[in-house]
């Protein structure tokens, strides 16, 4: 169960993720979460939740030549989040 952190930095989110002990720092254009538990937002754009679903960083190509980063909290494949991206 990892638990995520986020602060919105400019049109970028710098994510902090803990896991078993370990943080990863990541960089992402946008977040997609399908399941999130003590989920909590500040109007400045920054928040935390934890998750049941494993986290992972993706490139998707939204539109040809355009990729974003993205943390994908979701088992859903590559194909479906960039369906779901493409029309956000």
């Amino acid at each position: 169960m990892p638990y995520v952190r986020f602060i919105k930095r400019g049109r970028k989110f710098k994510v902090y993720m803990a896991e078993r002990g370990k943080t990863e720092i990541h960089d992402v254009d946008d977040i997609y979460i399908d399941v999130g538990h003590g989920v909590g937002f500040t109007t400045r754009g920054s928040g935390t939740f934890i998750t049941d679903v494993p986290c992972r960083v993706v490139e998707i190509e939204t539109l040809p030549g355009i990729k974003e980063k993205v943390l994908a909290c979701t088992r859903k494949s590559i194909e479906e989040l960039r369906e779901i991206i493409k029309y956000l």
